[in-house]
């Protein structure tokens, strides 16, 4: 275990190189920021050979990148998979697409490296104390913001207070007690208890740094110290951006413009990939993937060494507050069937939020599977204990796909003589649902972080909830509690799978969720775009900052 370290960006070259494969898991849990020399910041991991898988889950595949010398100039066409409903971090939840188009205009202060450890990005260091209560985060200077205003550290305490106070971002924060700007480059955030791994938490939307005039700003215009700045919006078509002049990250970033479209129909969106209309896309879906796997002429970066897709069971509201009840939906969920009829089985089994290779993970951890005679016999028990029918509403997204992909779930639990009403809403009244406990069951994905302390303190934890919880279970387990502070409050690898391994038992018995699959995530590009094999770090699929986008460039 170490304590009281300080990591700055002249740390890491000498140690990242030098990590071996066999290494990779081991870094995942809980190494500190370590930082590196003053090209840092550019997106992490080197360029890989063709048809390689790495520790973390990423594959990539298809034509290597040019090498020679990365070429300044030209414009990108990235096509994604939806709108983003906003860029305010505290005013809109980030879906992938969301943090796609807020990683064109703003930066993390850390970022994950190669090897899914946190490092510093627009912070140059983070130091714990040695209780890993208090973090200090250093910040360079002579940075500005895209409308020329300073970036200091009075500006990212405003941006943290403000995170803390917002429904969206605010329950990550609940364990905070006060952030400090001591002098213009210094922020220091005490917590209520000890987190070694609030580093990793700030790769994530809370990460974000971004100008107090954002607040002011319309909701796609914000204004941040990224590669790029925004020009031009139009709802559901497009995403104009220029290269930032004076962007802090020396040499980058190579494009002179970047576009980026909402194409909502997968199929459209791969047909113009293969017709040179876009020069990359963004895709979960089965039938894309498997004609991605196929064409040998795109180059391609999957992520599937995380993010589940479950649903989620409100236990503090019936029926859901009967454990028979979710012990009844578990066992009438096929997720086998699931699978192969949604995913055409691209998407692999789950049983908890771990994935194989990740901190906390059993191929055997006591999770139920599918037997409808058993589903139907604790119905019949629920109705006995309660007086009442099983019956609930299954809200999830209000889009095509998501409501086919529910609809089959329905089915299944018609079978074993539930009733159950689907209510699709759009994500924003989702997301607000889940956070205030206002549904029986929701569907989503979630758990991609290579790092499950990102995810542990605000989606495990069932103590103190607030109103506004991310912890859209509301199951306050001891037993879960207990683990979750035993892991996050150190660095001992030890300390931490046996305190990960008891949580996934425990969820396996309590059963707040129900694990549908393991998302596969592809990122594919035209042979002419360098620099997508960096996204092999898991970066693809994770709820973060997608660092490699400052590094894109078109050969001629």
């Amino acid at each position: 275990m170490q304590h009281g370290r300080s990591f700055g960006r002249r740390a890491a070259r000498a140690t990242a190189g030098a990590v071996a494969l066999a290494a990779i898991a081991a870094s995942l849990t809980g190494c500190k920021a370590e930082g590196n020399t003053e090209a840092q910041a550019s997106a992490p991991g080197p360029q890989a050979a063709p048809t390689t898988t790495n520790a973390l889950g990423g594959t990539v595949s298809g034509p290597p990148d040019a090498t020679t010398a990365p070429v300044d100039g030209g414009t990108l066409v990235f096509g994604i998979e939806a709108e983003p409903e906003g860029l305010d971090p505290t005013r809109y939840a980030y879906s992938g697409s969301g943090h796609m188009v807020a990683s064109a205009v703003m930066d993390t202060l850390m970022v994950l490296d190669e090897n899914g450890r946190a490092v510093p990005n627009l912070a140059t260091a983070m130091t714990p104390s040695a209780d890993f209560k208090t973090w200090t985060i250093t910040l360079p200077t002579g940075v500005k913001f895209s409308d020329g205003s300073d970036l200091t550290a009075d500006v990212v305490k405003y941006d943290m207070e403000k995170f803390r106070a917002s429904y969206i971002t605010g329950p990550a924060w609940s364990g905070v007690t006060s952030v400090e700007a001591p002098d213009p480059t210094h922020v220091v955030v005490t917590w209520a208890f000890p987190f070694a791994s609030f580093d990793a938490r700030l790769t994530t939307q809370d990460g974000y740094v971004f100008a107090p005039q954002t607040n002011l700003n319309e909701a796609d215009d914000p204004i941040g110290t990224g590669p790029f700045i925004r020009e031009h919006h139009e709802q559901g078509k497009t995403w104009t951006f220029r290269k930032n002049p004076t962007y802090w990250k020396k040499g980058l970033p190579h494009l002179d413009s970047l576009e980026i479209r909402p194409i909502p129909d997968d199929s459209t969106r791969l047909s113009m990939l293969q017709a040179g209309d876009i020069d990359m896309m963004l895709t979960l879906r089965a039938p894309q993937i498997e004609s991605l796997r196929a064409d040998t002429d795109l180059k391609k970066v999957e992520n599937a060494g995380g993010e589940e897709d479950h649903v989620v069971l409100n236990t503090s509201a019936e029926p859901f507050n009967s454990l028979t009840a979710r012990q009844a939906i578990a066992y009438a969920t096929d997720s086998a069937r699931w699978r192969k009829e949604i995913t055409q089985d691209v998407e692999a089994p789950a049983n908890g939020p771990f994935a194989p290779g990740q901190i906390g993970y059993l191929a055997d951890n006591g999770y139920p599977g599918f037997d409808l005679a058993k589903a139907k016999q604790l119905v019949a028990q629920y109705e006995k204990e309660t007086g009442k029918p099983l019956e609930f509403e299954f809200v999830t997204q209000l889009d095509v796909s998501n409501q086919q992909d529910s609809n089959l779930l329905v089915d299944m639990y018609s079978a074993a003589g539930i009733k159950v009403k689907l209510n699709a809403l759009p994500q924003i009244n989702l997301l607000a649902a889940a956070a205030s406990g206002r549904f029986q069951m929701v569907r989503f994905r979630n758990y991609s972080a290579p790092n499950p302390d990102t995810d542990a303190i605000p989606f495990f934890r069932g103590d103190n909830l607030p109103p506004l919880s991310l912890n859209f279970s509301r199951l306050n387990d001891p037993t879960i509690n207990a683990s979750v502070y035993e892991a996050a409050g150190t660095t001992d690898t030890a300390v931490r799978t046996k305190a990960y391994e008891t949580i996934n038992r425990q969820l396996a018995s309590q059963l707040p969720d129900i694990w549908l699959g393991r998302v596969v995530w592809v990122l594919a590009a035209q042979p002419k775009v360098n620099g997508i094999y960096a996204g092999a770090n898991g970066t693809v699929e994770t709820l973060g900052a997608k660092p490699w986008i400052a590094s894109l460039w078109v050969s001629s």
